[in-house]
């Protein structure tokens, strides 16, 4: 009998696939699903099994409403997409896009934390004692399952990925940070040649975002007279700001 979490995942994912059936959704939004998923979960041992369950189980769901098949050649396969699934034979192409295969996944520690099983609910208490407040679960669930539609599948994994590696807090203030405040900020800016890369992402309050893009000084001493930064706090933002001058 399936766990719940299980049970979420593939519906989630099914969910999905009826939405671009019905030309509600794309493949795009599709595979930042199942990445929001894997990231998520590939903090958990022996988590591969699982998803190999999960993507046995949506196998014909896949073929018969996605008319999927299999990749041919690398050429369509974007770079992100090719760095961490390249050559694996579960990549399928569906209407000119590649489809992140949903049973591979590898797992890894998160905060040098040892991890369990997050589909056992034993288990899955000790994986999240390191995330103790219930509104960083929340939230993380809600980033999962509502990826950013006009951002990279590497930004939506890297935001979510930024997000628990600060605790659910601003990297400015220390703030926790709810749902709607949330930001995830270039430190390069793509004009610049920045990238969606995780080391060039930080997860900031969306007040401190917008005073790093301020240039109107009025605006700008309203903005920090609201925010009252203490001297340290001050400086991490000058040095983010200095990034985008």
């Amino acid at each position: 009998m399936l766990n719940k979490a299980v049970e979420k995942t593939t519906k989630d994912i099914k969910t999905e696939i009826e939405k671009i059936k019905r030309g509600r959704s794309n493949i795009n939004k599709l595979n930042s699903i199942i990445r929001g998923k894997h990231n998520y979960y590939s903090m958990a041992t022996n988590i591969s099994k699982d998803f190999g369950k999960i993507a046995f189980l949506l196998s014909r769901t896949i073929e018969k409403k996605l008319k999927a098949r299999p990749v041919i050649t690398t050429d369509k396969v974007p770079k992100y997409i090719d760095e961490k699934y390249g050559g694996n034979k579960q990549l399928k192409i569906v209407r000119n896009t590649v489809l992140i295969p949903i049973g591979f996944i590898q797992m890894r520690l998160l905060l040098g934390h040892h991890q369990k099983s997050i589909f056992v609910k034993s288990e899955r208490e000790t994986l999240h004692k390191h995330i103790e407040d219930h509104k960083i679960k929340k939230t993380i669930n809600y980033m999962i399952d509502n990826p950013i539609i006009n951002k990279s599948i590497e930004y939506n994994d890297n935001r979510i990925s930024l997000y628990v590696a600060q605790k659910g807090k601003c990297h400015i203030t220390g703030k926790l940070l709810e749902i709607d405040e949330i930001h995830c900020h270039h430190k390069m800016p793509k004009a610049k040649g920045g990238g969606d890369e995780y080391k060039n992402l930080v997860i900031l309050h969306k007040d401190v975002h917008r005073l790093i893009h301020l240039t109107d000084a009025d605006k700008i001493y309203e903005l920090e007279d609201e925010l009252k930064l203490d001297d340290n706090q001050a400086k991490k933002l000058l040095k983010l700001k200095s990034l985008i001058l």
